[in-house]
Formats: structure tokens, sequence, C-alpha cells
């Protein structure tokens, strides 16, 4: 119990150390100057390599080996962590709701278009999941995104609320199972 309330905390003081972030005119100009498929495949393809430069970091490594976990350097390295991570999300969320969710008909690269729900369940913020949400669900509707991409993006809604994984109550499920049972863990209802 006392992790679950640990966990909560941090995260609670990571959100609220980054939701002051927003993405400045030149960023926003950017998404907005996105006008060839080739373009905006190569903008989401940039924005999973930060996402995955964030978790590979190997700076953040070589301090947490220097100066110790949490110390005052590790902390500065994961508030710019959590920095990177919110601009991520926030370009992903303004190119979602410029563009919706990728056709893949037009050739998108698959490791940008593949990325989109790892930047939503990087965000580690329940509700700008939710506010994405629809367009991840609808993209699934629509046969353009796994089922698999939904259910990552609900299971890290539960991992974030909670502060632990959601529990199947069984060894063997298939993927449309793990589906419903999130969607009615994180009381998400959809039309």
């Amino acid at each position: 119990m006392n992790k679950l309330i640990f966990v909560l905390i941090l995260m609670s003081i990571s959100c609220n150390q980054t939701n002051d972030i927003s993405l400045d005119k030149a960023e926003l100009v950017e998404i907005d100057e996105l006008k060839t498929h080739s373009h905006k495949s190569e903008f989401l393809t940039a924005l999973f390599r930060v996402d995955q430069e964030i978790r590979n970091n190997e700076h953040e490594n070589n301090i947490i080996t220097k100066f110790g976990y949490k110390s005052k350097e590790h902390k500065e390295v994961r508030k710019a962590n959590s920095i990177k991570d919110r601009k991520n999300y926030l370009k992903l969320k303004t190119y979602l709701k410029k563009y919706g969710y990728p056709e893949l008909e037009f050739n998108y690269d698959k490791v940008g278009v593949n990325g989109i729900p790892y930047i939503i369940g990087h965000t580690g913020n329940v509700s700008e999941m939710k506010e994405v949400f629809p367009i991840i669900h609808n993209a699934y509707k629509n046969k353009k995104c796994p089922i698999d991409d939904v259910v990552w993006v609900l299971s890290e809604m539960y991992e974030s609320k909670h502060g632990e994984l959601y529990d199947m109550k069984t060894n063997r499920f298939t993927v449309e199972q793990e589906y419903k049972e999130l969607m009615i863990a994180n009381r998400i209802t959809i039309n």
C-alpha cells in the first residue's frame, strides 16, 4: 500500500512539474506546415525516436552510476526527460487533432505510426490519455490500427491511475478479452 501511495505521489509531482509546458509558436507552425504524407510520416517517426531516446538514455544511466538514484543530478535529468515527454505528447496530440490517425495506404513509416500509442502512454497522465483515446479507438474501429495499440494505451491508463498493471485473473486470455476488461476498468464508454 505504501508503495502505491509513493508511486501516485511521484506521478503527481512529475505531472505538476510539466503541466505548464506548452508548444511554442514555431512548434505549432511546424505541425501546421505538414502538407505531404511524407512530411507527416517523418514528423511521427521523429516523435517516436525522441520517445525512445528518453527511454534508452545512456546519460541518465551514467548520472545514476556517478551520483546515485534520486540524487539531485538524477532528479534534474528526470525532470528534463519529463519535459521532453510532455512536449512530445503535445506535438502528437496537436497532430492527431489536426490530421487524425494516419492512413496506412499513404505509406507512412511504420515506426512513426507504431509509436503513437507509446507516446500517448508515456504521458503518465490519465486525463490526457483519455483526451486522445477516442482518436486511437476510432482508428481501431476503422481498421487503421491494431487492437494491441488500443489495449496498450488502456493498460497504461490503468497503470497510471492505480500504480499497478491490470490483473486479468487468468493466464490465458485473448487481446479482445483484455480490451473489454480494460475498457470497463478504465470506465471508458464510446458510442
